[in-house]
């Protein structure tokens, strides 16, 4: 198995030169839509239009990636994101960045989730079965790496130059990814590939059929709805709010994005501690609390300084809390039908994301930016309420944060 082992450290290379592109443009594309457009309506159009792929893709390409040769779709992976960046970067200059740069970045979500989905089969199709926590913690640890020093280095290339540095670097950087992958060989699934709109339509109904019967799942989901509804909130107003509120740079943008990944880390190293300690339901209500307090807080800052330390706890306690959530569903969810009810689940839950990005669109010229942050924190605390009640008395739960029994399973 030491091959095995070797292939995939070279595999998680490539993987980390993806993420940090992931970064680079996480950062740069929202901060290049209001550089040109001196609008936080745009901006948040921008990323809007850059999250509903997300949300469509998971259900669709969840119901059709297993069979396929997995180093063919990460090559072609690789290769699609080159040309789409060099496109992208001939283009943005004569159309603009509003133009060109949305419709580019919801092609690179579809492509966000074919990886993300890619490398949780890869995982198991090519490791033993003791290797798979080191896998996904490395996998974790090339992601917060690159949180930490993606949106650093995007500001250098950024102040050096425009838009277009961006693109160009992220499209070196996906090629040598391509060359990478070309000189592995990784296993693919034994599954037979049914890629076809019956398969789609049947495992999707099969997924809404157990929603429905398993209203735990349902509050779970209510639960992250509103995380990621302060979540989703906060990533499309930040440029904004320190750019045009604050009237700070792209420098100190980029170093508060820095900070928060550093104090996300610290979080998620503490966390096993805490469980230890007080158990997953404290962690589940702690991060809930704190996140809904740094929304209004956001809101309400006085300074910068006040805002990125609110914005940096906000963002590591969504990590907290996706701990919670993530051990909860594990209890819940029928194991036989795992990977479609994922699917559904996570276009449910990251729905939020983009919702918060309309009303900031909708919002931005007729409220304050700091009002806009506090017209959202104050819908999620109603959002808190309603779904903690419906826990309470619907459900006849008798914790707030229960710890959910173990399912049995559904057909």
């Amino acid at each position: 198995m030491r091959s095995a082992r070797l292939t995939f450290n070279y595999f998680m290379i490539s993987r980390a030169l993806g993420a940090l592109c992931d970064q680079f443009l996480l950062f740069a594309v929202p901060l290049a839509v209001l550089h040109e457009t001196h609008s936080a309506s745009y901006a948040a159009v921008s990323f809007v239009i850059e999250w509903i792929p997300r949300v469509i893709g998971f259900p669709l390409i969840g119901s059709v990636i297993d069979g396929l040769p997995l180093k063919w779709v990460f090559l072609a992976l690789d290769v699609a994101r080159v040309v789409l960046l060099v496109i992208a970067a001939a283009l943005v200059g004569p159309f603009g960045a509003f133009s060109t740069l949305p419709a580019f970045m919801a092609c690179m979500s579809v492509c966000y989730v074919v990886n993300f989905l890619g490398i949780e089969a890869t995982i198991p199709n090519n490791l033993p079965e003791q290797d798979f926590p080191r896998a996904h913690s490395l996998v974790q640890g090339v992601e917060q790496a690159s949180q930490v020093v993606g949106p650093v280095l995007a500001v250098l290339i950024y102040n050096t130059g425009s838009i277009e540095y961006v693109l160009i670097a992220c499209a070196v950087l996906f090629a040598l990814s391509a060359v990478n992958i070309g000189l592995l060989s990784l296993q693919d699934s034994s599954a037979a590939n049914s890629a076809s709109l019956a398969r789609v339509i049947s495992t999707n109904k099969t997924a809404f059929r157990i929603l429905l019967k398993r209203r735990e799942i349902l509050y779970l989901s209510g639960m992250t709805w509103v995380v990621n509804f302060v979540y989703g909130t906060a990533l499309a107003i930040s440029a904004a709010m320190v750019v045009q509120h604050f009237d700070r740079g792209s420098s100190s943008l980029g170093g508060m994005q820095s900070v928060a990944a550093v104090v996300a880390v610290s979080l998620f190293a503490a966390i096993p501690h805490l469980v230890r300690r007080a158990g997953i339901p404290f962690v589940g209500k702690l991060s809930l609390a704190v996140m809904i307090a740094c929304g209004f807080l956001l809101g309400f800052s006085p300074n910068f300084l006040v805002y990125a330390a609110a914005y940096s706890l906000l963002i590591a306690f969504d990590g907290g809390f996706n701990v919670y959530v993530r051990t909860m569903r594990s209890t819940v969810l029928p194991k036989e039908h795992l990977g479609k009810i994922m699917g559904i689940i996570g276009a449910l839950n990251l729905l939020s994301i983009p919702v918060s990005g309309a009303l900031v669109s909708v919002l931005a010229g007729h409220v304050s930016l700091p009002g806009i942050v506090r017209i959202s924190a104050t819908i999620s605390v109603t959002l808190c309420a309603a779904v903690l009640l419906y826990g309470k008395f619907g459900l006849g739960y008798r914790a707030w944060f229960p710890q959910v029994r173990t399912a049995t399973a559904d057909t």
